[in-house]
């Protein structure tokens, strides 16, 4: 269950939650939306906050998603709340942001430690759009991945000894086990961390999607950490997101969250 908390200012000394459950792309969500009095005394908003939070750990929702501006994110997050990250749409969509995010589409390079799911996709959509592609993988790993090449008639190369990757893009699934030296052109997307092991390149900072119209939510919320969740539990498939033109729908922003832009299109 992903919690979904907001807060909002009255008049005098009332403090109060309230609880509803809308459904976000056909995802069972609870939304507790706080309300904080102008006059109350420190010790009723404290006592509001616990209750909505017994509340929100009693029904299991405490993997939340805070509104924007939301006060009171360091008392959820203290009583071990887990704020909902985009790693999951990053992740399934990891290839197509790194094509869009290159300056030129020669070659590109794929770091990860294993050969699951999303790296196999990052992979398809990498030797779809660029002439060729180096590979950062353990043994065992990597023989999978080239096998996904062969599929397209293409041979990636192995990292060499040297470390060093002249890619127009990289794709960073994971830490990469060491660094990793970039040419000055490199547009990198670091999907869970790494960013300090790249030596030079760039990092793709930011990245927008679209939804189809029947998939439209209204929620004032970021919208990125959403479709996320809902990926990760299978409401919605990869094919499903399509990356949008810089700037348009739902955004993504490295190390923050934006609010939707756009109808039917939001930032992660």
């Amino acid at each position: 269950m992903l919690g979904l908390i907001s807060a909002e200012s009255v008049q005098g000394r009332r403090c109060a939650f309230s609880l509803s459950a809308p459904e976000p792309l056909g995802m069972g969500c609870l939304w507790a939306q706080v309300q904080i009095g102008q006059r109350a005394r420190d010790r009723r908003v404290g006592r509001c906050l616990l209750a909505c939070a017994q509340r929100l750990e009693a029904l299991r929702a405490r993997r939340v998603v805070f509104a924007e501006g939301f006060p009171y994110r360091p008392f959820f997050l203290e009583r071990g709340f887990d704020e909902a990250g985009c790693e999951e749409l990053l992740a399934q969509k990891a290839g197509e942001i790194a094509a869009a995010g290159a300056a030129g589409h020669e070659r590109a390079l794929l770091s990860t430690p294993r050969a699951d799911g999303p790296s196999a996709r990052a992979v398809r959509e990498l030797v779809r759009r660029f002439r060729y592609l180096l590979i950062d993988a353990p043994e065992g790993t990597f023989e999978i991945l080239e096998e996904v090449c062969g599929e397209y008639g293409v041979t990636p190369e192995r990292m060499g000894p040297g470390r060093f990757a002249d890619v127009d893009a990289a794709v960073f699934m994971a830490r990469p086990a060491r660094p990793v030296y970039a040419s000055a052109r490199c547009a990198a997307l670091f999907v869970r961390g790494g960013r300090e092991l790249m030596l030079g390149g760039r990092e793709i900072a930011q990245a927008s999607f679209s939804l189809p119209a029947r998939r439209a939510f209204q929620l004032p919320f970021p919208a990125a950490p959403i479709l996320s969740a809902a990926l990760s539990c299978g409401r919605i498939a990869p094919s499903d997101v399509q990356v949008a033109a810089a700037g348009d729908g739902i955004s993504y922003k490295s190390g923050a969250s934006l609010d939707k832009t756009g109808k039917n299109l939001y930032n992660v």
